[in-house]
């Protein structure tokens, strides 16, 4: 993990909004591309990220739950709004 208390946290809460960065990089790029191409370049940079930024973070349950909700929020609120 990152070493440091601020750096963790700082970690957890970016690793956090992960989800939600797909949702919205998804809803960008499927404005030029086709679905599935726009849906497969989100997955692919969002793994990418993951990867790079937060190779030795643990992933707990309560916090992919919470997540996975706001990006769900975020999902129906873009919807929503456009």
């Amino acid at each position: 993990m990152v070493s440091g208390g601020d750096k963790s946290a700082a970690a957890n809460w970016a690793a956090m909004f992960l989800p939600t960065m797909t949702v919205v990089l998804f809803y960008v790029l499927h404005l030029k591309l086709q679905t599935p191409t726009a849906a497969g370049l989100a997955f692919l940079a969002s793994a990418l990220v993951a990867y790079l930024l937060f190779p030795k973070l643990r992933v707990r349950l309560p916090r992919l739950v919470l997540a996975l909700a706001l990006a769900a929020l975020v999902a129906a609120l873009i919807g929503w709004m456009l």
